[in-house]
């Protein structure tokens, strides 16, 4: 087997296996009901999924600094791999251990580890995308990102089954251990992960020798803001895709408010997501193959734009004479409609997204292009922690009401941007970037 194949079955590996193991405690059904048992509070679980969000993003822009001048990343992503590792078997151990103390205690070092493993999964994004952008070529980064999906949401579709025997008999109360164990489960596996992608052989490509501070390179990101229009219509785009979909940390609260649903629910709901999401891979795939990635970022923004939609349906349903015992019997297929919908844009996003930040971003500015992003993307990942908040003030049916009208922007956005990889009039390495470089120093 070649270099490039080789490369390219263990990056797929890694997506696929960890979506496998990542599933046994899927942070927005799992840890989310585990969170709702212990505080009763839907705030709580927004802040879980903020703080996941913001993990991802906030250590992008020091990440770019350290490694851009580097010609070898791989050494920063294996530090992570530990990191994270660890951090998982920590949480495990903790909540096998875990014997009767305060709730809010235990919450609070759940939220600390799982701050400090979504951070790690933060530090490694740079490394790990300019790593990809070095050693698939170009043409196959669509089918990677689809196959990485594709196998992953099979795999997580049986993970979520295997939630559901695991909690099946909690019935109203939660028993840690169950929790503990499908973490160690998780555990084993992402680290089976990690190990895959540690292997991928790394090409080496020119790059600067001169570090530049972390001052220097935050100095970079608004002039190539203003410069580059078609990175900034993304971020608009960004901006509206995260008000859309901020009120899903709303339906588990929702369900087990109105509904009573059982906490076995959550390994349903986990498949759903992982299934729905990893077969529409495949299409999403081909569409940015055959299409653009642009076009798909159009037909994503219709999709998600179903979820809050549905959402909205189901609570103004709820509230009509006999709609609560109709929904009550049917909950669980509109449900299954709701985070399917939202995971097969959320896989289409992952896709859309990546292709478009490697057709951004010359190579020896990857680093630069793909932090900065994510970096002024960390206040967006606070609306879940809105959502949470000002739901009791604003109602179910506001909050939902406020995601559609938000998917409609995106939407918007979408047909606003434009392909760098097809238009001959936006090249890769465009003239802008250069005189970005050289007013950033």
């Amino acid at each position: 087997m070649n270099r490039a194949r080789f490369n390219f079955w263990m990056v797929v590996g890694n997506g696929a296996i960890v979506t496998f193991g990542s599933a046994f405690f899927a942070v927005e059904t799992v840890l989310a009901w585990l969170v709702l048992q212990l505080t009763g509070s839907s705030a709580c679980v927004g802040l879980l999924l903020s703080v996941n969000s913001i993990g991802w993003l906030w250590p992008q822009v020091f990440v770019g600094s350290y490694v851009e001048h580097r010609e070898r990343k791989m050494p920063v992503y294996r530090v992570t791999a530990v990191i994270r590792a660890s951090c998982l078997v920590i949480m495990a151990l903790m909540l096998a251990l875990w014997d009767g103390y305060n709730p809010w205690l235990l919450y609070g070092l759940l939220i600390a580890l799982f701050a400090v493993y979504s951070s790690g999964g933060g530090i490694c994004v740079v490394p790990f995308m300019d790593i990809v952008g070095k050693a698939i070529p170009r043409h196959q980064t669509p089918v990677l990102f689809a196959y990485r999906q594709l196998f992953g949401g099979i795999l997580g579709c049986v993970a979520g089954g295997m939630v559901v025997v695991a909690l099946s008999d909690q019935g109203g109360t939660y028993h840690l251990s169950e929790y503990a164990a499908l973490i160690a489960v998780g555990a084993v596996f992402n680290i089976m992960a990690y190990t895959m992608f540690c292997v991928v052989k790394e090409p080496i490509e020119p790059v600067s020798r001169e570090r530049v501070s972390v001052r220097e390179f935050l100095s970079r990101g608004p002039v190539l803001f203003r410069a580059d229009q078609d990175y900034r219509r993304f971020y608009f785009f960004r901006c509206c895709w995260a008000l859309t979909t901020m009120s899903q940390v709303l339906y588990l609260p929702y369900a087990k408010e109105v509904f009573n649903a059982p906490s076995r629910m959550t390994g349903w709901f986990t498949a759903a997501i992982t299934l729905v999401g990893g077969l529409s891979a495949a299409v999403w795939g081909r569409v940015s193959k055959n299409y653009s990635e642009v076009v798909l970022m159009r037909w994503i923004a219709v999709v998600m734009l179903l979820s809050p939609l549905t959402a909205l349906g189901m609570t103004l349903l709820e509230r009509l004479s006999g709609g609560t015992a109709f929904m009550a019997a049917h909950y669980v297929w509109v449900y299954v409609l709701m985070y399917g919908t939202a995971s097969a844009a959320t896989n289409g996003y992952s896709i859309a997204g990546s292709v478009y930040m490697l057709a951004l971003a010359p190579p020896d500015r990857r680093p630069t292009y793909i932090a900065f992003m994510n970096t002024i993307g960390v206040p967006l990942m606070l609306a879940p922690v809105a959502a949470g908040s000002i739901v009791h003030y604003l109602t179910y049916p506001v909050m939902f009401g406020i995601s559609v009208l938000a998917g409609l922007g995106a939407l918007a956005c979408a047909c606003a941007l434009r392909s760098r990889l097809s238009d001959p009039q936006h090249p890769r390495a465009a003239p802008a970037l250069k005189d970005t470089t050289t007013a950033a120093q």
